[in-house]
């Protein structure tokens, strides 16, 4: 289920403890420091540089029903609280390509 007003799932915090512990890696996330803010987005784990820099890496936990995924949901028109998939879809990979020209990896 979802926690909070952005949205973030019990299976993306139990993924961000798994990639942090499996890689020994840090990663800033909602129940670690929160999410961070890019624009329009909330990111759900960023790898922040050492040095206080800008971020290494971000990471977006994409699961089927909020990112409309097509293999998942071949009905593209399935309302899911007032978006269809392919609007959830469509946001996705404009918020992938947002972050990407922010500099993130």
């Amino acid at each position: 289920g979802y926690q909070d007003r952005t949205a973030f799932s019990k299976e993306m915090v139990q993924y961000a403890m798994w990639i942090c512990e499996c890689n020994g890696i840090q990663f800033q996330f909602s129940l670690n420091g929160g999410e961070v803010s890019c624009g329009p987005y909330h990111i759900d784990l960023v790898q922040l540089d050492q040095n206080g820099g800008l971020p290494k890496n971000a990471v977006e936990y994409a699961g089927c029903v909020l990112h409309g995924c097509p293999k998942c949901y071949a009905d593209r028109d399935l309302d899911f609280h007032g978006f269809t998939m392919d609007d959830r879809h469509r946001d996705f990979l404009s918020k992938i390509c947002f972050l990407r020209e922010q500099g993130y990896k």
